[in-house]
């Protein structure tokens, strides 16, 4: 009789109900056909759907008090490296806006083949939220009549962008933003440094994977950094010298789509700033994302009314919209640096 599992290997920060679920859906062998991971970009979707993943797969699953996933036997090797036999992964192609139908079609084919080890079919769909209404409504075929030992899990951060036809077939688990406080104990474990523990916690908005990224590649940090030294200087600066400016935001020899999607970026952590200056009006301070720079957004957050903020924040939303739509770039921001 195979043995239940005892030991799970899957450090996390935060989601612990989450796990407690998933692990319990293993344990007591009461897995659903079809799951949707919704939540925020680097929240944990993917690193808990890898555990649950390898929990199923790696060879360790029959033997009591052994940790699962191992990372040590050939099925957990082969999970690392996405080249498991039995578990596929569909992603957005590049050079794509959505997940085709050819692709589910070419996942639909592969879950109709047997099993080459006898253990689970496990198919990630990526960015499930961006599927073409055509592949979403082949996925659909395939949830409703779901083969023997077959998973489907989709990750997705919109949940409004998925066809209820295929929420109402899955197992939704949904993911919230991770404290600050998680996290900040993480960060101190890993490197003990107090100040820029608390600093990722702030930048990272809860969301943990997104903390890690920042610990293990700093130029990240940098390139955030630069973009709000770049705004807080356009806030101090004249007309003349704000005109300059435009001409260093934009990027050189980039696609026409490359620039619009740097933009787009850019005036998402402008706006991060922005609400930090309505967070401190609201005597808010310990909430703020750049935490860095607190005292400095302390000074500037008395050079603008509640209702200007608030403007502000309107025209980038409405500037990031326009950018979208292929818009002239330095057009808009000529005419958004100018209320700054």
């Amino acid at each position: 009789m195979k043995e239940k599992i005892t030991n799970f290997n899957w450090p996390t920060i935060g989601h612990e109900p989450i796990i407690e679920f998933m692990q319990k859906s293993i344990l007591n062998n009461k897995l659903s056909h079809a799951y949707l991971f919704i939540g925020p970009e680097h929240v944990g979707k993917s690193l808990i759907a890898g555990y649950f993943i390898g929990s199923l797969q790696c060879e360790n699953q029959q033997k009591k008090f052994k940790n699962v996933p191992c990372y040590q036997c050939s099925a957990c090797d082969q999970l690392q490296k996405r080249i498991h036999p039995d578990v596929y992964f569909i992603d957005k192609n590049k050079d794509k806006k959505n997940i085709s139908i050819e692709q589910i079609r070419e996942l639909e084919h592969k879950l109709s083949m047997r099993s080459f080890l006898t253990a689970y079919k496990i198919a990630v769909i990526n960015d499930a939220d961006e599927m073409t209404i055509d592949a979403a409504n082949s996925l659909l075929k395939t949830l409703e009549e779901p083969t023997p030992k077959t998973i489907i899990i989709l990750l997705a951060t919109k949940i409004n962008l998925i066809p209820l036809t295929i929420i109402s077939r899955c197992q939704i688990i949904k993911f919230n933003l991770v404290s600050k406080k998680k996290i900040f104990d993480h960060l101190i474990i890993i490197n003990n440094n107090k100040k820029e523990a608390q600093d990722l916690a702030s930048l990272s908005q809860g969301r943990p994977g997104l903390a890690i990224t920042y610990v293990q590649d700093k130029s990240l940090i940098e390139e955030y950094e630069d973009k709000i030294k770049t705004l807080l200087e356009i806030i101090g600066s004249n007309i003349k010298q704000k005109f300059n400016k435009i001409d260093k935001i934009i990027p050189k020899n980039n696609t026409f789509s490359e620039i619009n999607e740097s933009l787009i970026s850019t005036m998402d952590i402008w706006s991060l700033l922005f609400r930090d200056l309505l967070l401190i009006k609201s005597q808010n301070t310990n909430n703020i994302t750049n935490f860095f720079i607190k005292n400095k957004l302390i000074l500037l957050a008395k050079r603008y009314k509640t209702h200007q903020l608030n403007n502000l924040l309107f025209n980038l939303e409405e500037t990031k919209k326009l950018l979208s739509q292929n818009i002239n770039p330095k057009i808009l921001l000529e005419n958004l640096v100018l209320n700054l």
